[in-house]
């Protein structure tokens, strides 16, 4: 395991250790060849981005959007000290490459954004738009940190970059059931908490979004951050992700700082729902012009 025991390192590995131990890969893998193409998914898109305090034991490539010999990159892989795509079983101490294919993760359709070349090696991860997509629908905690990181990215070429655009400009939907509104895009039920939370977060962390929703009267998003902010992150949350616990703490209290206890949900809920009857009736509306 010479890339392990040369950098003496944890197997929980941040960014620039990600990096150094590639850069072995690089070496491992030797000049001669075609070039080694690897598409960075998931918490590795994370890390060579440059992601203050993520740390992971491992790197998952999507293998559809990769190019490499399996039987080459497995031998470097395993001579920097890494386990190369394991099926069964892990070794606790040991970081590992993942290749994954659609089936449980889902990516969609998306041009390689490249990031990286260290000789043969080229890095590659998919369109932010893409990464956000994914890291909603499986809604891991760990899952919100990375999108509030992904939300300050620069966006892609393709479109948009933005958890907050993405939400502001109107993708977003509210399900009425007569007596109280509550947030959801997705048909399954367990999701519609996990969406306002997701939808909080990434308001909590760019202020600039929030004023948007008011000055746009988007009283369901805003319904969404004072909730979370009067609940307060989840304590469970300084466990699982110490970094990730402070930083939502520190946007909480900011958000205070900056007159966001003048907020009444009471209100903000009230109005998110005669704005969703007024577009209910609209929508049928215009269903009954467009049968007539």
């Amino acid at each position: 395991m010479r890339g392990l025991s040369k950098m003496n390192i944890s197997p929980q590995l941040d960014g620039e250790g990600w990096m150094t131990l590639l850069g072995e890969l690089s070496e491992a893998l030797g000049s001669e060849g075609p070039s080694v193409k690897l598409c960075l998914i998931g918490s590795a898109a994370c890390l060579v981005g440059g992601m203050d305090g993520r740390t992971s034991g491992d790197l998952h490539v999507w293998k559809p959007a990769s190019d490499f010999d399996r039987l080459e990159l497995q031998r470097a892989a395993e001579k920097v000290g890494l386990l190369f795509d394991p099926k069964q079983s892990l070794e606790p101490n040991r970081p590992y490459l993942q290749m994954v294919e659609p089936g449980m993760s889902q990516l969609g359709d998306f041009e390689p954004v490249f990031v990286e070349r260290m000789g043969r090696l080229q890095l590659f991860r998919p369109p932010i738009e893409n990464l956000i997509a994914a890291k909603l629908v499986r809604s891991a905690t760990k899952d919100l940190g990375d999108i509030s990181f992904f939300d300050r990215s620069p966006p892609s070429q393709s479109g948009q970059g933005s958890l907050s655009g993405f939400f502001i400009s109107g993708t977003s939907s509210w399900v009425g059931d007569g007596e109280s509104c509550v947030f959801g895009s997705f048909e399954t039920p367990a999701m519609i908490a996990r969406e306002e939370e997701l939808v909080a977060v990434a308001l909590l962390g760019d202020p600039e979004a929030e004023l948007v929703c008011f000055h746009q009267k988007r009283w369901r998003e805003l319904a969404a951050l004072v909730r979370y902010a009067q609940r307060d992150v989840p304590v469970a949350l300084s466990q699982t992700d110490p970094a990730l616990y402070r930083t939502l703490r520190e946007q909480v209290t900011r958000f205070y700082l900056r007159g966001g206890g003048a907020y009444s949900l009471e209100k903000l809920e009230a109005m998110a729902c005669a704005q969703n009857e007024a577009e209910n009736t609209d929508a049928i509306r215009d269903e009954a012009d467009r049968v007539g």
